[in-house]
């Protein structure tokens, strides 16, 4: 669930990249889980090319769903300068 409290106006696309490869790499390791079948339903309609990827087609570049938690967890446990 994402936190109403956490905000953030867009993702850099090299965080984005990143998240979504991590994603894609656990989805591959338990291939048998709705992340995995989220994950796979975006690489076919987006036939692999990274430009077409679905967090690309967010307004302001926010992210899938499981990319937006994971970019929020990173948000989180970045300490404040």
């Amino acid at each position: 669930m994402i936190d109403e409290e956490v905000y953030f106006d867009s993702i850099p696309n090299d965080d984005a990249v990143r998240i979504c490869l991590e994603i894609q790499k656990e989805a591959h390791m338990n291939w048998d889980s709705p992340t995995a079948r989220w994950c796979w339903s975006c690489r076919q309609s987006c036939e692999d090319n990274p430009k077409k990827i679905a967090y690309l087609k967010k307004p302001g570049n926010r992210g899938c769903h499981l990319i937006n938690i994971r970019y929020i967890q990173f948000l989180r446990e970045e300490p404040e300068s």
